[in-house]
């Protein structure tokens, strides 16, 4: 279907139960009105393709990479995320959005994670990352509260900051698949 008024789909609609599958094309309503008509034809796959942030994204969509997007605040992705319920990642690395902005997103839509990068000293380590050694750069080791950051990599398995200048290490409490903490 292509230009839907909506009104008059969800009307077609309640004379058509054994539809299966309808796909609508070029103008589509808002995200609002498109998951309204999902959640009241839940036996009815919609299906949808649109452009959202520069990227083409649909219904079939689960991962979506805004990488070095710069934005001021989180509302540009927010208002788009209706347009794909099937979304389970959006990365986000280098957006210019803070660390708690990034966290209170990724808190507010526990079903899909958000991705983005922070930084320890001269290291950017993405929050989906499993493992943190900073003595692989020479020069670059962190020191008294940098680490503080690595409390939104919630995935991190192991950390090594041996021969690090680190006075805290407060940031592992968010860490609950943390198995490795080295600091000698």
């Amino acid at each position: 279907l292509k230009k839907v008024d909506v009104e008059a789909l969800r009307h077609a609609l309640t004379y058509l139960p054994n539809l299966k599958d309808v796909t609508l094309e070029e103008e589509l309503p808002s995200a609002a009105e498109l998951q309204k008509l999902t959640d009241d034809f839940p036996d009815v796959n919609f299906h949808w393709e649109t452009e959202a942030l520069g990227r083409k994204v649909g219904t079939d969509t689960t991962e979506l990479d805004l990488s070095g997007m710069k934005m001021n605040t989180t509302d540009e992705v927010e208002a788009v995320l209706g347009f794909m319920p099937s979304l389970q990642r959006v990365i986000m690395c280098n957006c210019g959005i803070s660390n708690e902005d990034m966290d209170a997103l990724n808190n507010r839509y526990p079903d899909i994670r958000f991705v983005w990068s922070v930084y320890v000293g001269w290291h950017e380590v993405r929050t989906d990352a499993t493992y943190f050694m900073p003595i692989k750069r020479r020069l670059a080791r962190p020191y008294g509260d940098q680490c503080d950051v690595l409390k939104y990599c919630v995935d991190m398995v192991a950390i090594d900051l041996g021969h690090c200048s680190v006075t805290n290490c407060s940031f592992a409490a968010y860490m609950p698949k943390l198995k490795y903490l080295i600091l000698a």
